[in-house]
């Protein structure tokens, strides 16, 4: 399983890269190491993230 902790301007993968990200219309992007732009997860409201593959994590 894939951890990500958002730090400021960059986003923590795993605990093994520091990796520059974006958010557009609710969408989490992160740019990898090759330069190519990812969608993370989705920002469906105040409670709920999609993540492709995954589906819908709700907020406790």
């Amino acid at each position: 399983m894939a951890s990500l902790t958002f730090k400021g301007d960059t986003v923590d993968y795993m605990g093994m890269f520091d990796l520059d990200y974006t958010v557009e219309d609710g969408k989490v992007k992160i740019e990898g190491m090759n330069g190519e732009t990812a969608l993370v997860l989705k920002i469906k409201d105040d409670n709920t993230l999609v993540m492709p593959m995954v589906g819908e994590l709700k907020k406790r």
